[in-house]
């Protein structure tokens, strides 16, 4: 908009002297004159740069050809006043156009922060960490939490951590992801199906995945360092009951299990009951963000550098954890 401006206060010669065989210039000229003249042209200057301020940054790129128009039947030797020569409307026009710097979203944070720790690339004091034990996972979401997958697929780097993300969203979904990797039998399906159980199993048949994906890539390249690609797999089960269309009687929660080979069988658990009183209250994305980002923080073991607790979770809510 600086331009925009300038073009305004520059000294023309009358554009007749230039172009005495144009009349488009003489017409143009009359027009400003009739409907501008000296005073108004200035006023419509001021309105111009104030509708400027009032528009956002991508507006503004589409709204300089507008001003550029305007300018075109200003009187080019007319020179502004002073007022609007003042270096707080210049300061005012030049920062209306310049973009504010914003921090990216939790979730990109959190996925980056993974993929850094899986390569071996983070930066801990000014000092590159050593590489913590590397992931290839799989992950398993049932109802909310899906976001955890968009957002590590979306960044760069993903396909060294991502073998596979699955939204189990239909309960016969869940159940047949169950029973496809072999973790129970149908006899034994979960009663409640947003517990810690259900998270748990939902992990172990991730890792199941992980395993097949592993053993299936292997073979292909001849079988190297079999037992550490083994050892790598990981299992992500996500069960959660969020906000719906209609108002739900019991708590807002969700379940999230960290299943490998390297836990002795064991399962790390992350549970976190939402606060549903909460005013305003969170609408139903929002939680799938706040769902989505304990997925993450369970995937970094809970050293997420604070993001979870300070960008996501609200009042007293926390996540407890649990080994099973």
């Amino acid at each position: 908009m600086t331009h925009f401006y300038g073009s305004i206060i520059k000294h023309h010669p009358h554009p007749t002297e230039r172009h005495k065989s144009t009349g488009i210039n003489s017409a143009r000229n009359c027009i400003f004159l009739r409907f501008f003249g000296q005073t108004r042209g200035a006023i419509a200057a001021v309105v111009v740069g104030l509708l400027v301020l009032s528009i956002s940054t991508v507006e503004q790129n589409q709204f300089s050809m507008l001003c550029n128009f305007i300018t075109n039947f200003i009187r080019p030797q007319q020179t502004a006043p002073a007022f609007l020569r003042s270096n707080i409307f210049v300061s005012a026009m030049s920062t209306s156009s310049t973009p504010t710097s914003k921090a990216p979203p939790a979730l990109e944070r959190l996925a980056q922060l993974i993929i850094e720790r899986n390569s071996g690339k983070i930066i801990v004091g000014g000092v590159l960490a050593a590489n913590e034990s590397k992931k290839s996972v799989s992950l398993a979401i049932a109802g909310g939490g899906s976001g955890a997958i968009s957002s590590l697929v979306s960044t760069p780097g993903a396909s060294s951590v991502v073998l596979e993300g699955i939204v189990t969203y239909h309960r016969q979904s869940f159940e047949e992801y169950l029973l496809n990797h072999k973790v129970l039998q149908s006899s034994s399906l979960p009663s409640n199906y947003v517990s810690k159980e259900a998270a748990i199993l939902l992990s172990r048949a991730a890792l199941h995945r992980s395993l097949q994906i592993i053993a299936s890539s292997s073979d292909r390249t001849g079988g190297a360092k079999l037992f550490d690609a083994y050892q790598s797999c990981v299992g992500v089960g996500c069960t959660s009951a969020l906000r719906s269309s209609t108002a739900k009687k019991g708590e807002h929660r969700c379940h999230v299990a960290v299943s490998s080979l390297s836990a002795s069988n064991s399962s790390r658990l992350y549970s976190c009951v939402l606060d549903k009183h909460l005013d305003p209250p969170r609408t139903r994305a929002q939680e799938e963000e706040v769902v989505s980002g304990i997925v993450l923080h369970a995937l970094m073991d809970g050293n997420d550098e604070g993001i979870l607790r300070e960008e996501l979770l609200m009042g007293s809510e926390h996540v407890s954890t649990d080994t099973i």
